[in-house]
């Protein structure tokens, strides 16, 4: 595990709330969109119009490919995965 990490961020001025453990990163592009996001255990995540909030905690780790299209993992989540 590790510790837990529940604030809210400036990043290139912009809030950014992560509700996770042990580690919490986001990228944004020239324009404070979420460009990659990867936390343990997240709960919550909110920046700019991304919002996430999962039932049971997981490990996730979001990035756009080369073509601007979203690609993710998530591990260890219980149930069936949200819908987009």
């Amino acid at each position: 595990m590790g510790d837990p990490i529940q604030q809210t961020l400036k990043v290139q001025g912009q809030d950014v709330n992560f509700d996770a453990v042990g580690v919490a990163a986001v990228r944004l592009d020239k324009n404070g969109k979420v460009e990659a996001m990867a936390a343990g255990g997240l709960k919550k995540f909110k920046a700019g119009d991304m919002s996430i909030e999962l039932a049971n905690p997981a490990d996730v780790a979001l990035w756009k490919d080369g073509h601007g299209k979203w690609r993710g993992v998530l591990q260890g989540y219980e149930g069936e995965v949200p819908e987009a």
